[in-house]
């Protein structure tokens, strides 16, 4: 069965990228806070804006399982929405890359020389060509990431 897909932009506020040797955390991660540039492409059944809700993107290397350590059915990740009560909500990212566009990425931010950052992301299923309404049920919901990039703006002074 084929699914439509939407489309979100992200801008990266900042940038986690942590190290460490300590048993119970995992390799080196990278976590980006952002917020999503509209909300044309998606809205939630809860009536928030898409906007308005903090949006985490952790980005790992290899392909995404489940929590079971079962791959994902489809895509490259996961964007999940959580509200519990008396909490606002948020939505967790969770992307796989292969190694050189992690490594890459790592790079990328650990410089730090570029002025912007923003991440593109393909989200599915939406069962119906055009609609853009996530179905969010007993606060929670998931969408697979079918795809994603990562850019960086840099921008050069002009003398």
């Amino acid at each position: 069965m084929e699914f439509d897909i939407a489309f979100i932009g992200l801008i990266v506020d900042d940038w986690i990228q942590s190290i460490s040797n300590q048993s119970y955390m995992e390799p080196p991660s990278m976590t980006a806070n952002c917020h999503a540039v509209d909300d044309f492409d998606l809205s939630p059944s809860t009536g928030e804006r898409i906007t308005q809700i903090p949006i985490g993107v952790s980005i790992s290397v290899g392909p995404m399982t489940r929590g079971d350590r079962r791959p994902l059915e489809r895509g490259i990740g996961l964007f999940n929405y959580s509200n519990s009560k008396g909490v606002s909500p948020v939505i967790g990212c969770y992307l796989g890359f292969d190694l050189d566009h992690y490594n890459e990425i790592w790079a990328q931010v650990r410089n730090g020389t570029f002025s912007t950052c923003t991440i593109s992301l393909d989200l599915a299923p939406f069962p119906k060509p055009g609609e853009r309404l996530w179905k969010i049920e007993d606060n929670r919901a998931s969408l697979f990431v079918m795809g994603a990039a990562v850019h960086f703006k840099y921008s050069r002074s002009r003398t």
